[in-house]
């Protein structure tokens, strides 16, 4: 629009053929260059035009032009946002005054040495503003111009951006003010330097009184590899925040915080790595280089585990809502707590108003906190060191601001407003908040996801005194989806251990679909889920709790998070951004860790990552790996589990993966199938294995793949299992589950190799046995004397001071209450069949029962093949079994408690082997006739097996005990006539 006499601009539009109100209008003179304008249209009931007129002025010295017009579902988004997902919004580059341009990319398609990931995404299909230096001389300018604001109220509106800037030559980056009116050019903000391959936040007040643009220049510094990029930005009401006195980027020293005088020893501020392996960070936060500052405990000797390290902010006024923003960093196999206080003196610390417990990635990550406080009060940050060396906690760039914290995309239910969900008050009742075990015994979490630990918070749905069918609503606070929001992924963990259990699903309010559903006994685990929603208008998500058949149905969710764009295709998983829907479990010794870098030890583990390798554009990417140096043990496993595949009756799937074993002493790759048979009935089924060395060098990534039957829903769990030393660790990598079955590779990978390994002394660990999750409690790895008097064994069978196992009797243990040990899952006998034997301990005048049960897979039928129930004289003593299958099956030993504590049972010296068991010395014939055959030619008639209770029923004579168990239930050999 330009000309002295330029007329007006008008966007209308026509409803059922009527011509409604001015929706938007410019009049007058705009200068001599293309405005970027929006608007948004309001009609989601009737189809509808959109109108552009053109108003001539007084005079024909006015021209008014059109271009680039385009309409897209949803909302504009607000003056000065854009995230480059679809477009550059009203960012142009500038045509005649500059040397070149940005250019907008992504990760996936630029070079080596920009960003690997956007910022809106963190993945690399994110699109970003670029410039490169490879082919532009020193000095030369790109500049990048906004679209016209007008003044804010006040006469200041803050600007706000993230810049990545990488490479030790890689110049100067400038944020200018343009005066519309004047054409005058003001410098705002410069930052220089290499800032590391990492995202950072900056914002700059603009203050005018009239209509202004923001220019971003990039200036090329003397490295030619090198880069600048910009993404998210953002203009708002109002000044920037001005840095408060309790920020501390820990660059130019300690700030205002100080070590307090009560605690065993001091925070250390640091660069790069910390002294220890394996632990602690090796960039800061603010710069993501080894040169940038941040602050640690070091938890090598002297230090002893418990011990605490506090520092102190100073005193900061009473506030009605203030945030506290941090990021931390907790890497390490033996991290213990890091704890925030808001402590006031003279009264103590008081409880934390922000905590984490136990071993994270090795990145850094954000911790916010929204405080409210009446007196004046003081930051507390407290580490805690834990059982080794391997736990040093950092952390960098304290911010604290004014107002409520933004709401996370994480939920985690600490802080006490629960992230602003909301209860539905039409539903049954309500959901609740809880640490700790649930009111109702044998349902419900023992820890949360957060922390794992029974202090932290979860949301559950308590079952007691209701009724099977209610259900109970939490409904998440609204999200307004923005262009690059509109279809957005929601992960959660869920927890459904009961076997009264009912149902749990999600749905978006206002949408009567159900989006995602689980029903039945899951054990005492967390499971992760994703839901991927798409909506152009503000909507809120659903969790809805329905009550099973009894009250042992308790149903807890907790970690609910969003992020932008489609969930990824189940099981597959690059690792770049995070382990997608692939978590640790609970029930296996140690975690599988994250790392972008080599290994660290020699010798062993992969360099680089098999998904960008070393020259990839993402380089360097993130894979898994298990590492098998002290504290490790051999036979020490660490288990990756996926959320459920759901039931199907097609033609299969292929699981595919790439692995890295390379090391003198690898121990086991394993992959299992977790099925659900009847719902509840839970077995692992070996589909993948391999052992010992596979790859040649440090780059040798293996590919690996299997087919897998359809059938009810199942799980897929990686196993990785520590050899002989440290030189065995074991890497995954870009995992991918796809329709269609296929063979297994490599051929080597027979898991009929893995059916026999059911043999176990404890002595290092439960070898190839698991602790079921559809009991009461766990079996006990111990050495020496149970901490009951009067029963249990005082030593193993082994060797008299080794371990073996136990179930604890003592409370809070209740009668009849079973611990259930089972193997994996056995491939079929041979025709004579195996031999499983074993030794028990069973001393206590309260004395339950043990038994031995074989399940086979395909139908889920449970056999009594052994049981001992009562006082057993002696010490440890034999038993044994031959086990005949023509199917898969799995073991199950099931300890059952006493009517009081008097009744530790022992578990030792497990061995499982090819042909029959030995003849036994001695047969009660309780469940069969042990190895005694019938005559089958040289006798008249045969022996009989019944009870006691059997024999002559209302003669004399009858109702015989048996001299076993020395009740009438009891089995006996009989001739009769």
């Amino acid at each position: 629009m330009h000309g002295v006499n330029v007329g007006a601009l008008r966007v209308y539009t026509i409803v059922d053929g009527v011509l409604g109100p001015v929706l938007y209008e410019k009049t007058g003179d705009q200068d001599d260059l293309w405005r970027y304008g929006t608007i948004t249209l309001m009609n989601d009931t009737m189809e509808f035009r959109a109108v552009f007129e053109g108003v001539l002025g007084t005079s024909q010295s006015g021209e008014i032009a059109l271009d680039d017009v385009d309409i897209t579902v949803g909302p504009c988004d607000p003056p000065g946002f854009c995230d480059f997902e679809s477009d550059t919004c009203g960012w142009v580059n500038e045509v005649l005054l500059d040397d070149f341009d940005f250019v907008r990319t992504r990760g996936a398609d630029a070079s080596s040495m920009a960003p690997p990931t956007d910022h809106t995404n963190d993945n690399d299909q994110g699109y970003y503003m670029l410039i490169e230096s490879s082919t532009v001389p020193t000095g030369k300018k790109a500049w990048l111009s906004s679209e016209h604001f007008s003044p804010s109220s006040s006469g200041s509106s803050c600007f706000n951006f993230w810049l990545s800037m990488i490479g030790t030559g890689v110049g100067t980056f400038n944020v200018y003010k343009k005066d519309t009116a004047t054409g005058t050019l003001t410098l705002l903000l410069t930052e220089n330097g290499d800032h590391g391959n990492i995202w950072h936040e900056e914002s700059v007040t603009v203050t005018s009184s009239g209509e202004f643009q923001v220019y971003l220049e990039g200036v090329e510094g003397a490295n030619t590899n090198a880069t600048i990029a910009v993404d998210d930005t953002g203009l708002s009401d109002g000044a920037c925040l001005a840095p408060s006195q309790l920020d501390c980027d820990f660059e130019s020293g300690m700030c205002t915080y100080t070590d307090a005088t009560d605690d065993d020893f001091d925070w250390l501020r640091s660069s790069a790595s910390t002294p220890s392996i394996d632990t602690g960070p090796t960039v800061d936060h603010t710069t993501g280089t080894a040169a940038g500052f941040y602050i640690y405990i070091e938890t090598s000797s002297p230090r002893v585990a418990g011990e605490k390290a506090r520092l102190e902010s100073d005193i900061a006024p009473p506030t009605p809502e203030t945030c506290l923003e941090f990021w931390y960093h907790m890497y390490g196999d033996d991290i213990d707590a890091l704890n925030v206080y808001a402590a006031v003196d003279g009264t103590g610390l008081g409880i934390p108003i922000w905590s984490r417990v136990g071993t994270k990635d090795d990145a850094w990550y954000q911790g916010r906190v929204t405080v409210t406080m009446a007196t004046a009060y003081k930051y507390v940050f407290e580490g805690v060191v834990g059982i080794s060396f391997l736990s040093d906690i950092a952390i960098d760039d304290i911010k604290v601001y004014p107002g409520p914290c933004e709401a996370p995309n994480l939920c985690d239910f600490e802080g006490t407003d629960l992230c602003s969900y909301t209860q539905d008050t039409s539903d049954d009742f309500d959901w609740s908040v809880n640490a700790g075990r649930t009111r109702t015994a044998l349902t419900g979490p023992s820890v949360d996801v957060t922390y794992s630990s029974a202090t932290g918070n979860y949301m559950y749905a308590e079952a007691s005194n209701q009724r099977p069918g209610d259900v109970a609503r939490l409904i998440t606070s609204p999200f307004v989806p923005d262009q690059s929001t509109q279809t957005s992924c929601w992960r959660f963990f869920y927890h459904m251990y009961g076997d009264q259990m009912g149902t749990l699903r999600v749905k978006a309010n206002g949408d009567p679909a159900t989006l995602w559903s689980m029903s039945g006994n899951h054990g005492d685990l967390w499971f992760t889920g994703e839901v991927e929603y798409t909506s152009s208008t503000v909507y809120q998500m659903v969790f809805e709790s329905e009550v099973g058949s009894g009250e042992r149905s308790d149903i807890a969710i907790d970690d609910v998070s969003k992020r932008a764009g489609p969930c990824a295709d189940q099981g597959t998983c690059d690792f770049e951004s995070d382990t997608c829907v692939w978590f640790n479990s609970q029930d296996d010794i140690f975690d599988w860790v994250r790392l972008n870098s080599a290994t660290t030890s020699d010798f062993t583990g992969p360099s680089e990552d098999h998904t960008c390798g070393s020259t990839g554009a993402c380089s360097p990417g993130s894979f898994l790996y298990i590492e098998t140096s002290s504290p490790r043990l051999s036979g020490d496993y660490a288990r990756l589990t996926s959320s459920f595949f759901p039931s199907s009756s097609g033609s299969g799937s292929c699981l595919s993966f790439w692995y890295h074993m390379y090391g003198v002493d690898i121990g086991e790759l394993i992959v299992f199938k977790r099925g659900l048979n009847g719902g509840s009935i839970e077995y692992d089924s070996t589909v993948w294995y391999l052992s010992d060395e596979q790859s040649v060098n440090e780059t040798d990534w293996k590919y690996g793949q299997v087919g897998l039957s359809d059938g009810d829903r199942y799980q897929l769990i990686f196993e990785g299992v520590v050899g002989k030393s440290f030189s065995g660790d074991i890497a995954i990598d870009d995992i991918q589950v796809t329709p269609g079955m296929c063979d297994v590779q490599p051929s080597t990978a027979d898991p009929i190799r893995y059916g026999i390994n059911a043999t176990c002394d404890f002595e290092t660990s439960l070898c190839d046995w698991q602790q079921a999750r559809d009991d009461g409690f766990d079996w006990t790895r111990y050495q020496g004397s149970t901490p009951s008097i009067d029963t249990g064994p005082t030593g193993d069978h082994t060797t008299g001071s080794g371990f073996y196992l136990y179930i604890e009797a003592s409370s809070p243990r209740v009668s009849l209450e079973r611990a259930r040990l089972v193997t994996r899952v056995l491939s079929p006998t041979s025709l004579l069949g195996n031999c499983l034997s074993f030794w028990y301990h069973m001393t206590g005048s309260s004395m339950g029962e043990l038994r031995m049960l074989m399940t086979v897979i395909s139908t889920g039928t449970e056999t009594t093949l052994w049981s001992k129930l009562g006082e057993q004289d002696g010490d440890w003593l034999l038993g044994q079994r031959t086990i005949n299958s023509n199917q898969d099956f799995f073991i199950t030993f099931e300890g059952v408690i006493g009517s009081n504590f008097y009744s530790d049972i022992g578990l030792d010296d497990i061995m499982y082997s090819e042909g029959p068991c030995p003849p036994q010395r001695v047969c009660d014939f309780e469940n069969d006739f042990c190895e005694w055959t019938q005559e089958s030619s040289l006798d008249d008639f045969d022996w009989s097996r019944p009870r006691g209770r059997e024999i002559n029923p209302g003669q004399p004579g009858s109702n015989l005990p048996d001299k076993t168990t020395g009740t009438v239930t009891g089995y006996i050999l009989v001739k009769q006539k």
